[in-house]
């Protein structure tokens, strides 16, 4: 052999043993996470609107017969306390009627006065004074009630009594109103629900006092509320439970704001992992366990998960190490090493 060709061959071979001496076989870098024990809360995810809370929500309405003369406001419209809201005309009907009591009011008065007088002459019985007496104190009583529904107003402006946002308008100008018929609605301001819609099966867990998450959207910052109350009964048209969640009253948030909520159930013990280290092939799900220097194949059976966490029913114990990065190109067996 020549001496050129001894000298490749000495250094080639130098070389492939130090390759083998620095690495003498290859491995996959990945980051390691503990499963331990704790508790996790399984949730429903649910779609609901916001609207006003029928707690807060003040109704406005006509104590006598009117036609309505003009509108002030319009649905969704943001009043202070003392605003107008609409203008009514008293109608002719109830102008008679207030017009007849205060007639029937001052005839009483004048034939009571005059029966005391008979009856100090003695020219009238205590029973005649009595009856006199009670007939003007039941006219008087008549036009009070009058007076009370503002009859003897011919024209009266309805104001809002609290600040909030009009929910409802119900009549229109030119219409008649009848006596305690509804003229508007006032929702409180700050006083918002959100109705969610649950299927049966998921409502039967809920309870009010349950926490619920309102992720980031439609650019309102993330929000927490509880469950106010759960229907005890299945909505017709949508097949679904109801369920009241009060908003906070510093949310921001447009009454008819569509809104996915996720709702926490009792919490439930056990195994939990980050959810990053599950994988699924078809319906079996299964991770890496750190063993020995090698990952190791298992497959697990996941009772629920979370955004961020599951929680494994079998299959895992307490205090392994799980892969929950560099999974991609992973196998059973492949040795592994961690980046300090």
């Amino acid at each position: 052999m020549k001496t050129k060709d001894l000298l490749l061959t000495v250094v080639t071979s130098f070389l492939l043993a130090s390759a083998a001496q620095a690495d003498p076989s290859p491995s996959a870098l990945v980051k390691l996470a503990p499963a331990r024990v704790a508790q996790l809360a399984p949730q429903i995810s649910s779609y609901g609107t916001v609207s006003a809370d029928p707690n807060f929500v003040t109704t406005v309405f006509m104590p006598r017969e009117g036609v309505v003369a003009a509108i002030s406001v319009r649905p969704g419209q943001a009043v202070k306390a003392g605003e107008p809201l609409a203008t009514i005309r008293t109608a002719p009907a109830a102008v008679a009627t207030y017009e007849q009591a205060v007639s029937t009011a001052d005839f009483a008065a004048k034939d009571y006065d005059h029966t005391k007088q008979l009856f100090a002459e003695q020219l009238a019985t205590r029973s005649q004074l009595a009856a006199a007496e009670k007939a003007d104190a039941d006219a008087q009583s008549q036009l009070s009630a009058q007076q009370k529904i503002g009859a003897n107003h011919a024209v009266e402006t309805l104001t809002a009594p609290v600040a909030g946002i009009v929910a409802t308008v119900a009549p229109a100008r030119g219409d008649p109103v009848q006596p305690g018929a509804d003229v508007a609605t006032i929702a409180t301001s700050g006083q918002v629900v959100l109705n969610l819609g649950v299927e049966p099966r998921d409502a039967i867990a809920l309870r009010p006092g349950n926490r619920v998450l309102l992720p980031a959207q439609q650019g309102l910052p993330q929000m927490q509320a509880r469950v106010g109350s759960v229907g005890a009964m299945v909505d017709p048209t949508s097949h679904l439970v109801n369920v009241l969640v009060p908003l906070p009253t510093d949310a921001r948030v447009f009454i008819g704001t569509a809104l996915q909520a996720k709702i926490d159930l009792a919490p439930v013990s056990g195994v939990v992992v980050p959810s990053s280290a599950l994988m699924t092939d078809g319906d079996t799900s299964y991770l890496f366990v750190a063993q020995g220097g090698k990952a190791k194949q298992r497959t697990v059976k996941v009772l629920f998960e979370t955004d961020t966490t599951a929680l494994i029913a079998s299959g895992l114990k307490a205090n392994e190490s799980v892969v929950v990065q560099g999974m991609v190109g992973l196998a059973d067996g492949t040795a592994i090493r961690t980046s300090e």
